[in-house]
């Protein structure tokens, strides 16, 4: 038997932190070139400027982290609010055909 959606969720086989991705091309290049402008960077920095460097990666890591969570949180709860809307509606746009 398949597991349901609230089961998925709840055993952690959900996580959309690790399955959302840009679909945009670009998305991918700029991964690619930031990555390539760091390591070259990293190189010419001694060893405090790097660890400070890598500290400042991380914490913008984290940035990233909590406004992702912040526009997921928003969105889940703006489409529950307009499946609520939907159904608590007075109009009778099934029954009243």
């Amino acid at each position: 038997m398949d597991k349901t959606l609230l089961q998925q969720l709840y055993d952690g086989d959900i996580y959309p932190a690790e399955n959302i991705l840009p679909k945009d091309p670009r998305y991918k290049e700029l991964c690619r070139e930031i990555g390539i402008k760091a390591d070259d960077f990293k190189e010419r920095l001694a060893s405090e400027e790097r660890a400070v460097f890598e500290q400042i990666k991380e914490m913008e890591e984290q940035i990233g982290n909590l406004f992702s969570f912040e526009n997921f949180s928003y969105g889940f709860r703006l489409g529950v609010m307009f499946m609520t809307d939907t159904f608590m509606s007075d109009d009778d746009f099934v029954h009243g055909r």
